[in-house]
């Protein structure tokens, strides 16, 4: 009789726990936890035709767009998976200058991981990589030099890419296929990285400028009076050009 009476109690026992469970339970909501910003921030870039629409990289932590509407920052590189952990360094950010959707990024944590130009056309949505799996150091040295790309700002096709190892690379087709500069020499052990290239929008000519500039550590900065068809190291430049830019006269800013 105790037994049965023990029994009876915990079977009351257990349904009133299952009545109040049931009774509590309510639906979730997962969202990724706001962790902030890791690494250092090396390169901020903005979009000339529209209004904060800006990115920022970083030398470990990926990178971000500015989400004006909601004051915050975005973070791109969430949809990376395991084989693709070395992009979460980004040693450069080019926007094409005519469209407000195109950024490129070369994407690499140092020269022996994986790297290659990552391209988005819905402002870094979404990511597909273009082949040039060329070594980028985004966690080296000269991390905080560049935008070591550059998209052509009146041909969109026309994109310029510098790497750690194998310097100056151009594509003709908006990084369809890639093809080196040859005239531009560097080094094999990271002496000579291509950290900038900048153009001179008042030389356009046959729909591409003619006059572009790549700052080269530890040479100086060449130029090409062609569209990029041959280069000459400028004399008397700063060796090491940590920042470029073009004035509206055409002359050449230079931060060293």
């Amino acid at each position: 009789m105790r037994k049965l009476i023990y029994q009876l109690i915990v079977i009351f026992l257990i349904a009133q726990t299952q009545l109040i469970f049931a009774q509590t339970t309510v639906p979730y909501e997962w969202h990724n936890i706001p962790l902030g910003g890791h690494g250092f921030i090396t390169g901020i870039v903005m979009h000339p035709l529209e209004k904060d629409l800006m990115y920022l990289r970083t030398d470990v932590g990926g990178a971000y767009r500015w989400d004006k509407e909601n004051k915050s920052w975005v973070q791109l590189c969430d949809g990376f998976g395991v084989e693709d952990q070395s992009f979460y360094g980004i040693d450069g950010i080019a926007i094409d200058p005519q469209n407000t959707n195109v950024v490129y990024m070369a994407a690499g944590n140092y020269t022996w991981a994986s790297s290659d130009v990552i391209k988005s056309t819905d402002r870094g949505r979404s990511w597909i990589k273009t082949g040039l799996n060329k070594k980028f150091e985004a966690n080296g040295g000269k991390r905080a030099m560049g935008e070591c790309l550059a998209v052509d700002p009146v041909n969109s096709s026309v994109v310029y890419c510098g790497t750690a190892l194998e310097g100056l690379w151009r594509s003709p087709d908006a990084a369809a296929s890639w093809q080196k500069v040859t005239a531009i020499t560097t080094l094999t052990d990271k002496s000579n990285q291509v950290r900038n290239i900048v153009f001179d929008k008042k030389t356009a000519l046959g729909g591409k400028c003619q006059t572009i500039y790549a700052g080269v550590t530890n040479k100086g900065v060449y130029r090409s009076l062609d569209g990029g068809e041959s280069w000459t190291l400028l004399a008397g430049t700063p060796i090491t050009a940590k920042r470029m830019e073009v004035g509206p006269s055409g002359a050449l800013y230079v931060a060293s």
